[in-house]
């Protein structure tokens, strides 16, 4: 019994602390495939084998599925990603503010025409105060 007292505490004071900061849930906003289990989207957002975006070697990637979701960064503000898996299994996920919302507007564009997204072409740009970034392209 005394355990679990102690247990249920920590539990309080993390939940706590949790609300303080203004965190909310992690939110699935759109992911390719509707049927997936529940362990390949686990991965997706949250594996150890994901590589970082700014990694990829390649100015074009097939796409065999990707997750958009919500999550909290370390300072518990809310912040959208995107991870893409290749058709074999290679994962890669950015939460880059231009990458996250270029991508949203390819899914968008495929989806009012009744296209299936299959693969994007990797930019690199500078912003005007001489950072490299990574976004996207639609590939014909």
């Amino acid at each position: 019994k005394h355990c679990s007292g102690k247990d249920s505490i920590r539990m309080r004071l993390f939940k706590n602390n949790y609300k303080k900061k203004g965190t909310k849930k992690m939110e699935i906003l759109k992911t390719k495939n509707q049927n997936d289990k529940a362990s390949t989207l686990y991965n997706m957002m949250h594996g150890s084998t994901r590589g970082a975006l700014k990694d990829f070697d390649g100015d074009q990637m097939e796409i065999a599925n990707f997750v958009i979701y919500t999550d909290t960064n370390q300072e518990g503000e809310l912040m959208t990603c995107v991870t893409l898996r290749e058709p074999d299994g290679t994962m890669w996920t950015t939460n880059g503010a231009t990458f996250v919302r270029d991508f949203s507007m390819i899914v968008e564009a495929c989806e009012r025409c009744g296209e299936e997204l299959t693969a994007i072409k990797i930019v690199e740009g500078k912003s005007k105060k001489g950072r490299t970034f990574r976004t996207c392209e639609m590939v014909e």
